[in-house]
Parts: structure tokens; sequence; C-alpha cells
């Protein structure tokens, strides 16, 4: 699959493929980085109603406030593969813990949108802290697509459409997608024109 994805960075099948074979490894950032890429060529279909949710929740993660206000923070143990290559340990653990701030009286009037762009802002800018010390694929090809994603000033913009992919009906994300046009097609172009490496980078 990732010598697929070398040669044809816009076979959408393989990049979800690679994601759900991470997913059953127990790797879910590596996952949830390939079914990413798989929704920005495939965002219809019954590979995209598997692969959304799946990256929606990931990035979202999983906190809950108890009734003596206490929050709990839920990080998924295989995540924590110590493995020297794709490894994405640090990643997904201050991932989870980015979720407990939703609880922060600061975010308390913030919307859903909002919240997870937060969080994948926090995850992509780990990435960017963690990105020399990584290796394997994952760190090499998917990695420096979203920090560039974050550095040309995307991200809000790429969360929004992942939003706007779901079958419910959101009218803060129909809003924005309405008065940023200019900002959806900036971002088409600059995906579609992205130069992904030919070859794995040792």
């Amino acid at each position: 699959l990732e010598k697929a994805i070398l040669v044809n960075p816009e076979h959408a099948s393989s990049h979800y493929y690679l994601g759900m074979t991470m997913d059953a490894m127990g790797k879910k950032i590596p996952a949830t980085l390939a079914l990413m890429r798989f929704l920005i060529l495939e965002h219809e279909g019954a590979k995209a109603e598997k692969a959304l949710p799946y990256v929606l929740k990931k990035i979202k993660g999983n906190a809950a406030k108890t009734d003596d206000g206490k929050i709990n923070v839920t990080v998924d143990e295989s995540s924590m593969d110590k493995s020297k290559e794709n490894n994405f340990s640090t990643v997904d653990l201050i991932l989870s813990l980015s979720a407990a701030y939703d609880f922060d009286d600061k975010n308390l009037d913030k919307s859903e949108i909002e919240l997870f762009i937060q969080k994948f802002d926090v995850m992509v800018s780990t990435m960017m802290e963690e990105q020399d010390k990584g290796k394997g694929f994952f760190w090499t090809y998917y990695v420096p697509f979203f920090v560039e994603l974050k550095k040309q000033a995307h991200l809000d913009t790429f969360c929004y459409l992942l939003y706007a992919y779901r079958e419910s009906a959101d009218e803060e994300v129909d809003k924005w997608m309405a008065a940023n046009n200019n900002r959806l097609q900036t971002f088409v172009l600059w995906a579609g024109t992205y130069a992904w490496p030919k070859e794995e980078k040792k």
C-alpha cells in the first residue's frame, strides 16, 4: 500500500486501506493521517462513511466530566507503542489530554467545530515539534503535508470541510462555507498541487 501511494498519491483507496490496516494494528494516529488524506480525495461513498466518523472521533478525543467535577481522559493503551518507526505515542497522548480542555471555562461557549479546530491544531503542532525525531513512512510522507497545511493557514478550512462532509446539517458550518469560497478554492488548489514524495525517505 505504501509503495502504491508513492507511485500514485491520488489513488484514494490505497490511503483508505492503509488507514484501516493501521487501525487494525492499533496505530490510531497513523490511521487518522491516512484517512484524512483519503477524505480529501474521496468524501462520498461507503469508504468515506467509515473514514469520516473515525477521523472526527479520534481528533475529538475521549474526555468526560464526572458528577463531582472531575475530568476523566481515556487514553488508548495500544497507541503507546514504543516502536522506532511510525511512533506517534507523544502526539496521541497530547491529543488525548487536550480533550480535557473542552471543559475549561474559557472554552464553554465554543462550538463543536471550534473545539475540533483547537484540538487538530494541537495535533499538528505536536507533530511539528516531533518531526525531526519521527521515523517511518507516516512521519516522512503524511506529516509534512499537514505541517505545511498549517503553515499555509489552511487548517481551519480543512476542518470545516471535514464537518461539511457529514450528512447532518450544521448551520455554523454552512454559513462558514458560503462566506469563504475563496479560501476553499485556495485550499483545493494547494492540496491538488502539493508535491508528494516519490520515494520513501530513510
